[in-house]
């Protein structure tokens, strides 16, 4: 029913990983971190964008797992889209899409975004998982060599 490409990987060129989840009916969904260099591995993989309609952005948000993002939404909108929905748990994704307003802006797509702990369309469900490191930290400053 589905297949799952990868689109990139941690290595020299990109920080972090990039998944495209496919339908047998060719919907596209990609999921994980949009760094530099993932709109390059897009095109020199030949894969194809054009049904994609969501993107569903993984753990924190910081300039290293977005930085290709502004460039693939771009290139997405040049293609012809007209729609286009972040996924994120969390409502700092509309702080970040908000900073980029004046370079990303493009006539002809709708850019939005999905703050909300699960997404169902007639495909698939996706819940957000929300991971935290554990509040028992150990704040002792003996020496732990005697």
């Amino acid at each position: 029913m589905f297949s799952i490409t990868t689109i990139t990987q941690p290595s020299l060129d990109t920080k972090h990983p990039l998944l495209l989840l496919q339908s047998s009916h060719g919907e596209k969904y990609v999921f994980g971190k949009v760094s530099e260099g993932a709109q390059r591995s897009l095109t020199e993989n030949k894969i194809r964008i054009a049904k994609l309609e969501n993107i569903f952005l993984t753990g924190e948000l910081n300039w290293s797992s977005l930085g290709g993002l502004p460039g693939m939404i771009l290139t997405i909108a040049d293609q012809g889209k007209t729609k286009l929905v972040l996924n994120y748990g969390s409502e700092l994704i509309n702080y970040i899409v908000s900073t980029w307003r004046y370079f990303v802006f493009r006539f002809g797509i709708q850019l939005s975004t999905n703050i909300s702990k699960q997404y169902k369309d007639k495909l698939l469900t996706v819940n957000t998982i929300d991971i935290k490191p554990s509040t028992s930290i150990n704040n002792t400053t003996e020496n732990p060599f005697g």
